[in-house]
C-alpha cells in the first residue's frame, strides 16, 4: 500500500477550483453580467487573482512536468488578466 499524497496540495487545488467557480459577489458569477462589469468591479478581480495564485502554488508542489506547466500557465495568465483588467 503506497502512502497518502500530502494534504497540502489537495487544498490548494480545492482553493483553485473554489475561487474560479465562485461567485464574484452574491447574485451572478463571473462572467453574468458581461465584460463592463468585470472591468469596473473590484470582487471579480480578486477572484482572478485568488484562482491565479492558488494556481501558483500548486505548480511548485506537483512533480509531474506537464501538470507543473498547465497550472503555471493557467495561473499567469489569470493573475495577467486580472493585472490587465485593473
Amino acid at each position: 500500500m503506497r502512502p497518502a499524497p500530502p494534504l497540502a496540495p489537495r487544498l490548494l487545488l480545492l482553493l483553485a477550483c473554489g475561487a474560479l467557480s465562485a461567485t464574484a459577489h452574491p447574485g451572478h458569477a463571473l462572467a453574468g453580467e458581461g465584460l463592463e462589469h468585470v472591468l469596473r468591479s473590484p470582487y471579480h478581480l480578486t477572484l482572478l487573482v485568488t484562482g491565479g495564485t492558488a494556481l501558483m502554488w500548486i505548480s511548485r508542489l506537483t512533480r509531474h512536468p506537464d501538470v507543473r506547466s498547465t497550472a503555471q500557465a493557467m495561473g499567469g495568465a489569470l493573475i495577467l488578466l486580472a493585472a490587465l483588467l485593473q
